[in-house]
């Protein structure tokens, strides 16, 4: 994550105060937040491959300021710990809609890609987001996907599955009514493969979760796996 994110410097933003203490604490219902950050990145610019912003063109961020948020919070009882991260650009920028983006392979999200894409949307007035799910940097489900031999680990399926992204939502929505002062006129979700897969359980579980989902190439289809297996 490193080489996706500029220099940071112990400021605040022009009209708004990017730090823990002055943004109020996001709250959802079944969880509880572990821990949470709000630093102020400036002067941010990079390009942006087509392939790296899902969905979309290439974009060019050029001195983007931005609050990057990081909370951290687990279901009780579950025993998981889930990352997610928001971006939220300078009110001056923002063009008052949110932007989560999805994952990759056997990962929900806050990737390579992932962060890519938040940058990407960053650059084009998005508050943006995404979510590890509690997976971290884990990508093979033999490394999670199994308490013990047999036993299915299955409360971390389902926060890959689609538990997670609808948290995701609660948060991002909650967490930029608080730091701008007025809720995203629109939310959105894009992914493709695993996002893809993620945007159609979305549009069949939390139907109030994103007001547009774009879900390209799904990774639903596993009649190839079966074949492979028999």
């Amino acid at each position: 994550m490193s080489s996706l994110v500029a220099p940071l410097y112990n400021s605040t933003l022009t009209t708004l105060a990017c730090n823990s203490s002055s943004i109020p604490f996001p709250s959802i219902y079944g969880a509880r937040i572990l821990s949470w950050t709000a630093t102020l990145v400036v002067s941010f610019s990079a390009s942006i491959h087509v392939g790296l912003y899902i969905n979309h063109g290439s974009v060019t961020v050029d001195s983007a300021s931005f609050c990057n948020v990081s909370i951290t919070y687990t279901h009780p009882g579950q025993n998981d710990s889930i990352n997610a991260f928001f971006y939220l650009p300078s009110d001056n920028t923002w063009n008052s809609r949110l932007q989560a983006v999805g994952g990759g392979g056997w990962q929900a999200g806050l990737t390579y890609s992932s962060l890519s894409g938040m940058l990407g949307a960053v650059g084009e007035g998005y508050a943006s987001m995404s979510t590890d799910a509690g997976l971290g940097s884990q990508d093979v489900p033999e490394n999670w996907a199994l308490l013990s031999p047999g036993n299915f680990n299955l409360y971390a399926l389902q926060n890959l599955a689609s538990v997670s992204l609808n948290d995701l939502s609660l948060l991002g929505k909650a967490l930029t009514e608080s730091y701008y002062g007025v809720p995203p006129k629109f939310s959105y979700f894009t992914g493709c493969s695993q996002g893809g897969r993620q945007g159609i359980m979305l549009a069949q579980r939390y139907t109030d979760a994103f007001d547009v989902i774009a879900a390209s190439a799904p990774a639903i289809n596993w009649w190839f796996a079966i074949e492979d297996f028999e």
